[in-house]
C-alpha cells in the first residue's frame, strides 16, 4: 500500500479550498490534504511539523495577515523548506505579479479557474508532475494546436530520447522538438541559439542523470543563471530521472526546478506521461508573456 502523500491547500475563501480539495481527491489516491486559511498558519505549521513535510503547496495570493507571494518568498529563502514546490493559484492575471512569482522561485502560477472542470485539469497536472501518481483520464489529454511551441529535452540515452520524441510528437505532430545529449552540447545551444529561436523555447526537460545526477544539477543552475542573468522569460524546466530517492528530488527542487517526473519501468506509460505533462501544463499553468 503505497503511503499517503499530504498537499496543502492555503486559501482564505472556503468555497475555493473546497473545490480545490474535492478536485484532488477525485484525481489522486492516497492523498491527505490539510486547509489553512492565511500564509502565516502555513509557516506556522512548516515550522512546527520538521521534518515532516508536505509533498506540495498549493496557495493563493491574496490572503490576510501574510500573502502569498509573501510565505513564498520565506519559503524560498528557507534552506529547510525551500525544495518543498509551491503553486500559487490565484484570481489575478496580472503579468508583473506573475513575473514576481516566477522570480521568487515558484514553481507553477495558475489562475483559478471559474468551472470545476478547470480544478480537475489542476488535479491531473499536480498528480503527475508533483505527486508521482498516474490517474486515468478521461478521454484524451492531447487535442490542442501547439504548432507554435518548441521543446528542448536534454536526455543522453538515445533510446529514450527516440521514445520520448515519438510520444510528443503522438497528439502534438506540429511541436518544434530540439534535442541535446551532454551538458556542453546544451550550455553551447543557450549561448548560441536560444535567444534567436522562433517559436521559443516554452519547456526544457531535463534528465538528471547526465549520465550521473551532479551533472544534471549543475546544469539545471547553469539553465536557471542563463535565463535569469539574461533576464529572458521564465521557462519550466521538469526533470526527469528514474530515481525516485527523496534525495534527487529535493536537492532538484531545491535547485528550482519546475516538476519532477519518475521515470517508470513501464516505457510505453512513462514516456506517454511526458505527452500528457506538457499538454497539461501548458492548459493550465500561465507564464509572463513574452514581448
Amino acid at each position: 500500500m503505497l503511503a499517503k502523500k499530504t498537499v496543502y491547500i492555503v486559501d482564505d475563501d472556503s468555497d475555493d479550498r473546497m473545490l480545490l480539495r474535492e478536485a484532488l481527491e477525485n484525481v489522486i489516491q492516497d492523498i491527505e490534504v490539510q486547509e489553512f486559511v492565511d500564509g502565516q498558519l502555513l509557516l506556522d505549521a512548516l515550522a512546527n511539523n520538521l521534518p515532516e513535510q508536505p509533498a506540495l503547496i498549493l496557495m493563493d495570493m491574496n490572503m490576510p495577515r501574510l500573502t502569498g507571494l509573501e510565505a513564498l518568498k520565506r519559503i524560498k529563502s528557507d534552506p529547510l523548506c525551500r525544495h518543498i514546490p509551491v503553486i500559487i493559484v490565484s484570481t489575478s492575471s496580472n503579468a508583473e505579479l506573475i513575473r514576481h512569482c516566477y522570480d521568487q522561485g515558484v514553481n507553477a502560477y495558475i489562475v483559478k479557474p471559474v468551472v470545476f472542470q478547470g480544478y480537475i485539469e489542476i488535479a491531473q497536472s499536480v498528480s503527475i508532475c508533483f505527486l508521482d501518481s498516474y490517474p486515468e483520464f478521461e478521454g484524451q489529454v492531447v487535442g490542442k494546436n501547439f504548432s507554435n511551441k518548441t521543446i528542448l529535452v536534454i536526455e543522453d540515452n538515445q533510446d529514450h530520447w527516440q521514445m520520448m520524441r515519438a510520444a510528443l510528437k503522438t497528439g502534438m505532430p506540429d511541436i518544434k522538438v530540439i534535442h541535446r545529449s551532454s551538458q556542453d552540447s546544451t550550455i553551447d545551444f543557450l549561448e548560441n541559439e536560444y535567444a534567436a529561436l522562433n517559436p521559443p523555447v516554452e519547456m526544457i526537460l531535463l534528465d538528471l542523470y547526465l549520465p550521473d545526477r551532479d551533472q544534471g544539477l549543475s546544469l539545471l543552475a547553469e539553465i536557471r543563471n542563463f535565463i535569469a542573468s539574461r533576464n529572458l522569460p521564465p521557462v519550466p524546466v521538469i526533470i526527469l530521472s528514474h530515481s525516485d530517492h527523496p534525495r534527487d528530488i529535493s536537492e532538484s527542487y531545491a535547485g528550482l526546478a519546475s516538476a519532477y517526473l519518475v521515470k517508470t519501468g513501464k516505457a510505453f506509460q512513462s514516456f506517454s506521461s511526458i505527452r500528457d505533462v506538457c499538454s497539461l501544463w501548458w492548459g493550465t499553468v500561465t507564464l509572463p508573456k513574452t514581448s
